[in-house]
């Protein structure tokens, strides 16, 4: 499956990409080791399962759906990767 970025860019889809972002920004909201990984790995499932059969997704709409699903978790971490992908 490829991703489409906001520039139009396609590329491969990196579930190792996605795990450590969602995973990172677990951490920078002081969720601790154990529980990032867990909640990473829930979000990571929830996006294969989104785009299971598709040749491409854009990354804006993983983007919504991972925030949705962090928020569910964790406020602060929804706040932190939307955040870092409104620096980068």
């Amino acid at each position: 499956m490829h991703i489409v970025k906001r520039s139009g860019k396609r590329e491969k889809f990196s579930g190792v990409k996605l795990f450590k972002s969602v995973h990172n920004a677990c951490l920078s909201a002081e969720m601790n080791e154990k529980n990032a990984r867990e909640t990473s790995k829930n979000i990571m499932q929830e996006i294969q399962k989104l785009a299971k059969g598709k040749k491409e997704i854009k990354s804006d709409v993983v983007f919504n759906r991972v925030k949705k699903l962090l928020a569910k978790h964790n406020k602060e971490c929804a706040f932190m990767y939307e955040t870092y992908r409104d620096v980068s």
